[in-house]
Parts: structure tokens; sequence; C-alpha cells
């Protein structure tokens, strides 16, 4: 517990961008016309990418993406004291991908489902 207030949306940030870490290889095993994605961060073969409909609740927050990754460095750089620089790449108008180049993955296809109705049950809780 911190003894400041944290604005929502950053919290719903800090989320969506865990999650983002935490099922990278199932959101990229799982890349096919029906479920695009879009460059979230990263650069060469370190890239991140955002699932097509988690980018509407992050269009959704009042405070921009571009801002939240500011806060979200200056977060782990000052509060958590772990030098962190995001390198941030979501653009408002993301180029869509239906696929990407991936490494060897494990799937288990459940836990992106699971991912997509935490995310709608977060929307619904906070707007």
């Amino acid at each position: 517990a911190y003894n400041f207030p944290v604005p929502i949306d950053f919290l719903i940030w800090r989320a969506i961008g865990t999650l983002v870490n935490d099922l990278q290889e199932l959101i990229q095993s799982n890349v096919c016309e029906n479920r695009p994605v879009v460059l979230f961060n990263g650069h060469g073969n370190n890239r991140d990418y955002l699932p097509l409909n988690w980018l509407d609740v992050l269009k959704s927050l009042e405070i921009s993406p571009r801002q939240q990754a500011r806060w979200s460095s200056a977060f782990r750089n000052t509060i958590v004291c772990h030098k962190y620089n995001l390198r941030f790449r979501l653009k408002s108008k993301p180029r869509v991908l239906r696929s990407v180049s991936v490494a060897e993955l494990k799937v288990n296809g459940g836990v992106i489902e699971l991912a997509y109705k935490v995310l709608r049950k977060a929307k619904r809780l906070f707007y």
C-alpha cells in the first residue's frame, strides 16, 4: 500500500500491462484472422502484442496510453526502485496484425479466454 492516491485508470493500465506480459506466449500463439493483435511494446525479437479488443479498454480510459506508459516507467524507477524503460510502441491508430512470428510456445487456450473475461468484467466495474 502506498500513502498517495492512484488514479483508477493507472490501476487498469497496470493490470492490462501485467496480463500482456504474463500471457504473451498465449496471445501470440492465438493470433489469427478472428483474434488480431497490435504491437504494444518492444523491438526486434522481444515484442509484446496486445489483443485488438483489449485496445478498446485502453482507449476508454481518460488518461492516454502514452501518459500511462510514462507513469508506469516513473513508478517503477522511483517507487519500486527498479530501473525500467518501457519501449512503448502502441500508436493511436495501430497497424492490426493477424499473424506474428513466434518462438516455440506452450499453449493453453483456456487462459486467454479467462483474460478476455477479466477485462470485460473490469470495464463493467469501473465504467
